[in-house]
């Protein structure tokens, strides 16, 4: 017995490692940006054939352009919202206009390819539906960075305004408050499930920890009773 348990043994950890092996192979031969987690998975599909680079790549450089770019400016053009001067005045609104021109442009670069990408899936089916669906979708990937940058001005219309009233700001306050609290029980609930999945559903690596135990267990009293078995037989031959 023991030796057919050792067998059965040896047979499953050599299923699991050939079963490693495609899953490895896959993983090497798979291109780069399937690797990746969502969305930089889609954004790395469209790639840039004519610069060779990943774009999300692009995205990340979009990113660190903002926090570079884009952040100091705002810092800088709420100091200066703070002086009551005619020429502090024009400057902000500069540099209000400024870095919402930058901001605009960084979002059309860095989520283009991820709804190019996602357009072209729907591309077929829109050809299935005739010809005016397959015209709407071919339209919108070609016009994918317009309407990025309409959805950007019209979402930043209402923190552009450069005088806002005291109901403005109440209410902008009051949206900001109910966001907040809305995010927090969010992440109260969430913590509570996780907590209640925790305690009602094992552990995966606990259920084999604990398999392992037993079969260890059966393991040595199969070779406790095979030495009794062999020092009874010697004993008897005697």
């Amino acid at each position: 017995m023991a030796s057919t348990f050792a067998a059965i043994e040896e047979k499953q950890t050599a299923q699991y490692q050939l079963l490693r092996v495609p899953v490895l192979n896959e993983y090497l031969t798979m291109p780069h940006h399937e690797r990746l987690p969502p969305p930089f998975n889609l954004i790395g599909q469209a790639r840039d054939m004519r610069l060779k680079v990943h774009p999300s790549h692009v995205t990340m450089i979009c990113v660190c352009a903002a926090v570079v770019v884009s952040e100091p400016l705002r810092y800088l053009a709420s100091l200066i919202s703070g002086q009551q001067s005619a020429l502090c005045r024009i400057a902000f609104c500069l540099m209000k206009v400024l870095y919402f021109t930058i901001d605009a442009l960084l979002c059309a670069v860095a989520f283009t390819p991820a709804f190019i990408y996602k357009a072209l899936e729907a591309f077929p089916r829109a050809i299935r539906q005739g010809y005016l669906a397959a015209l709407s979708v071919a339209l919108v990937i070609l016009l994918m960075p317009v309407l990025l940058l309409y959805q950007y001005a019209r979402r930043g219309l209402s923190f552009f305004s450069f005088e806002a009233t005291e109901s403005d700001n109440s209410e902008m306050a009051d949206k900001r408050r109910k966001a907040r609290i809305f995010l927090r029980d969010s992440i109260d609930k969430w913590i509570e499930a996780a907590d209640q999945h925790d305690s009602s559903v094992p552990d995966v690596m606990a259920a084999l920890e604990s398999m392992d135990r037993r079969h260890a267990a059966r393991h040595s009293q199969i070779e406790k009773r095979l030495t009794e078995l062999e020092a009874y037989i010697k004993a008897k031959l005697k």
